[in-house]
């Protein structure tokens, strides 16, 4: 058992995909310094997000394969 099974904390079982958001519910961001992230992908995909009743459902726009090098 996962150490927080034990505190009832509620785990997804979906699968995980990697995913970066570049903004949610945002009406203004401050500039930010940072560290570059680095990281493979074989392929790019834009989303709309909508908040329902039931929770978020993500809807794919678009999606798009990048070449190998």
């Amino acid at each position: 058992m996962h150490q927080l099974d034990k505190q009832d904390f509620v785990l997804e079982r979906r699968a995980y995909r990697p995913h970066v958001t570049l903004a949610r519910k945002v009406t203004w961001l401050e500039p930010c310094a940072h560290d570059p992230v680095r990281f493979r992908v074989d392929s790019f995909a834009l989303f709309h997000s909508r908040s329902t009743p039931q929770g978020v459902v993500y809807d794919r726009n678009e999606e798009w394969p990048l070449g190998v090098r």
